[in-house]
């Protein structure tokens, strides 16, 4: 007589974050509107594998209350005529509990200089330091067949700005035009690689700028709108690893493009998305190079009223022409993809 024993596996991750906020705003009048407040956070994570029943913990359970405060005063600043200074300066500290990363202390400045003539418009700016500590998903993502969490990352932080301008004019419709540079300089970036696994790691230091840009267009009183945007963006290692130093982030276009265009009459609109996204690498010694990849999405919508109920229809055609393009190596995007989905929000029952 033979007997077989069969253990039943399986594997538990859960987390999880809870939060509050308590903010005040108090007006000082002439000297802005002060806003400043506390925000309390807690994370938690509980994982274990289970086999027959019985708890084996493979990552544990991890706790972490994060307490913040900031203050942010809003003032602004009449320069005569149809000019105005806005400054935004806060500071924000968030503590943590854990001895590698602490209390952190984040300062920004932000301005915009605005004109509020016939043609509007405002050149704007920011500069502070930013900082972001590793999630536990970071941290203890469960081991699988692809990807792997890394319990020794440091915290990211840096130096981050921006510079931009915005201009809105009415001339053969309504027109909106925002450009802005942006930059930074980051120490221990977070970003997840591909080794073995995909597994987050450090980036001694990482430098990274580009340029937005975005044009809208509003006409035939808003039946029509055309927003195109191009961002151009340069993300380098720059840590002193000859194999990696000055090459290219992985999975960072350097070319990005959208056009979106929208048709509304009445209760039926019409969206048309087309999305351009240039090469990028794959390994972060820039061997292995990804093909850029076009995509057009289509959607139609109609939205009758059934008494002061709205119902929603809509069909949507994504990757319209069933390109074959790979977004990450290894992991084609799904060919032509249609759905049709109803809804209905608001009330059948009319108010007397």
């Amino acid at each position: 007589m033979m007997n077989i024993i069969t253990l039943i596996r399986n594997r538990g991750y859960n987390s999880l974050a809870f939060g509050s906020l308590v903010q005040i705003f108090t007006d000082l009048h002439d000297y802005g509107l002060l806003a400043y407040g506390y925000e309390f956070r807690k994370d938690v994570l509980e994982s274990d594998y289970f086999v027959n029943n019985i708890t084996q913990p493979f990552v544990g359970k991890h706790e972490r209350n994060v307490h913040s405060f900031y203050f942010q005063n809003d003032l602004s600043i009449n320069l005569g005529g149809s000019l105005s200074l806005k400054l935004v300066p806060a500071i924000r500290l968030d503590n943590y509990p854990e001895k590698g990363i602490g209390s952190q202390f984040s300062p920004k400045l932000g301005f915009s200089l605005i004109n509020n003539s016939e043609w509007r418009g405002a050149i704007r700016g920011n500069f502070g330091r930013v900082y972001r500590a590793p999630t536990y998903n970071d941290l203890y993502w469960p081991e699988d067949t692809w990807t792997i969490g890394n319990p020794n990352l440091r915290p990211e932080k840096g130096i981050t700005y921006d510079f931009g301008i915005i201009l809105q004019f009415v001339k053969l419709g309504s027109w909106g035009i925002e450009v802005t540079y942006f930059a930074s300089k980051l120490d221990d970036l977070i970003l997840w690689v591909p080794a073995v696994k995909w597994m987050p790691t450090n980036i001694s230091k990482a430098d990274i700028s580009g340029l937005e840009s975005k044009v809208t267009w509003r006409g035939f009183n808003n039946l029509l709108s055309i927003t195109t945007a191009y961002t151009n963006l340069s993300a380098k290692d720059d840590s002193n690893d000859p194999k990696t130093s000055g090459k290219y982030l992985i999975y960072r276009p350097k070319d990005k493009f959208d056009l979106i265009m929208n048709l509304s009459y009445g209760i039926t609109s019409l969206n048309f998305y087309y999305n351009c996204v240039g090469k990028r690498f794959h390994d972060s010694q820039n061997k292995t190079e990804i093909n850029s990849y076009k995509l057009v999405n289509l959607n139609f919508g109609i939205s009758p009223k059934i008494g002061e109920a709205t119902l929603n229809l809509r069909f949507e055609a994504n990757n319209l022409f069933d390109k074959r393009i790979q977004v990450t190596q290894g992991q084609p995007v799904p060919g032509r993809e249609v759905r049709i989905s109803a809804g209905v929000y608001g009330s059948f029952i009319g108010s007397n």
